[in-house]
């Protein structure tokens, strides 16, 4: 039986895979790509939810001003402060998912 595709890993190995065997390998990388972009994906949605967005409540900042005594301006820093911080990690997340699924294209 001739093989369909010879792949040669060094100068003195080569593995020999038919067409089936490709369109698996294919079905399986497929699949775990698909499982990787998926995975950055929760990854973003919960940097939004669990890191910015409560930030973003009324009911923090109300209870921020009510501890710390802080004014309007120290408020709203210390919201922008926490709020940048959890967008560094969404840039830094969707900026991982774009390298890898150019490289992967």
């Amino acid at each position: 039986m001739r093989p369909d595709l010879t792949i040669r890993c060094c100068p003195r190995t080569q593995v020999s895979i038919s067409r089936a065997e490709v369109h698996v390998l294919y079905l399986i990388y497929s699949a775990l790509f698909a499982a990787a972009m998926r995975a950055h994906a929760r990854a973003i949605a919960d940097t939004i939810t669990s890191d910015i967005q409560p930030l973003q409540n009324l009911r923090v900042l109300v209870k921020y001003a009510a501890d710390m005594k802080g004014g309007d301006e120290q408020k709203a820093a210390w919201a922008r402060h926490w709020i940048g911080n959890g967008f560094d990690g969404v840039c830094v997340c969707v900026c991982v998912c774009v390298c890898v699924c150019v490289s992967n294209c």
